[in-house]
């Protein structure tokens, strides 16, 4: 499925998914991606992957054309949003993926860490250089959703019952060898 909210690259879309050799499993929505989270969540439907290449720019001078500003200033989508609907859509052990510039992927990464309650754990960070000289200058972050488990206890202290609740994150520990055989 892909969400598009721009009307010429969802038309766009619709032509290369139609032209592609699997068509079918294939579908181009034309909508905001919060409107098509509320739908999915509606109908209490998850994904398994997200990859994303979200508006860029947090800052700076926004472009004069409005199509162009939509695609790569927050303005209209902040990361924020688009980091709760993704964990929202995504089923346990899912995974998101983004391209962002260096220091918009700084941010992003600092704002999944800040909002535990959504479950997404970066689990992947490649760092892009144009060139070996070249400084880092793109981020292909991979987010994966853990499930989040809550234990609840009650403790009777100085005579109250107290409840305590505790968030448990589920983790993966993936052990590799280097083997040469």
């Amino acid at each position: 499925i892909g969400v598009e909210l721009d009307s010429h690259a969802f038309h766009a879309a619709t032509m290369n998914y139609q032209n592609c050799p699997w068509p079918v499993r294939l579908q181009a929505i034309h909508a905001s991606i919060t409107d098509f989270t509320q739908d999915y969540l509606e109908r209490d439907m998850r994904v398994s992957a997200i990859i994303c290449n979200p508006p860029y720019f947090n800052d700076g001078e926004v472009a004069a054309e409005t199509k162009r500003a939509m695609a790569r200033h927050t303005q209209t989508l902040s990361h924020q949003t688009l980091i709760d609907c993704c964990g929202n859509l995504l089923l346990a052990n899912g995974t998101a993926h983004f391209v962002l510039p260096k220091s918009e992927g700084a941010q992003f990464i600092k704002r999944v860490m800040q909002s535990e309650n959504i479950g997404l754990v970066l689990s992947r960070l490649l760092q892009i250089k144009t060139t070996e000289q070249k400084p880092v200058s793109r981020l292909l972050i991979e987010l994966t959703k853990k499930l989040i488990l809550i234990r609840i206890r009650s403790r009777k202290i100085d005579g109250r019952v107290v409840t305590i609740q505790q968030k448990i994150h589920q983790t993966t520990i993936i052990f590799r060898s280097n083997h040469n055989q």
